[in-house]
């Protein structure tokens, strides 16, 4: 009786190992749907397909957003006056600029030689 018991408790451990290793490389919402379900025949139970779809249409519900709010009107819209101008923000100086570096000078050419007179 005792190792029936202490076999059943090993199956047990090692079922709940693999499970949490399994419930760790799922997404949040999944693996907080997951854990509440028994351990039967099967590591997840045995309606597992219908878990995974509740918890895909629960977290899909949440997540979508709410239709906003209708801002159509019909007619003309008047205005009291005309908008603000916009200021010009300063332009921000480039960092290559187009223009090339400015040349250097060419050397000044050497100073004529004299002529040597011939004798």
């Amino acid at each position: 009786m005792d190792l029936g018991r202490l076999l059943c408790d090993v199956q047990h451990a090692d079922s709940v190992t693999r499970r949490n290793f399994i419930l760790f490389s799922l997404k949040k919402e999944m693996s907080e749907h997951l854990s509440s379900t028994k351990i039967d025949f099967f590591l997840f139970g045995e309606s597992l397909a219908e878990t995974l779809k509740a918890a895909k249409s629960i977290y899909k519900n949440l997540n979508r957003k709410a239709p906003g709010p209708s801002y159509r009107q019909s007619g003309h819209i008047q205005r009291s006056r005309e908008p603000a101008p916009r200021a010009r923000a300063a332009p921000l100086p480039l960092a290559h600029s187009s223009r090339p570096w400015p040349r250097q000078q060419p050397p000044p050419p050497p100073p004529p030689a004299q002529a040597r007179r011939r004798f």
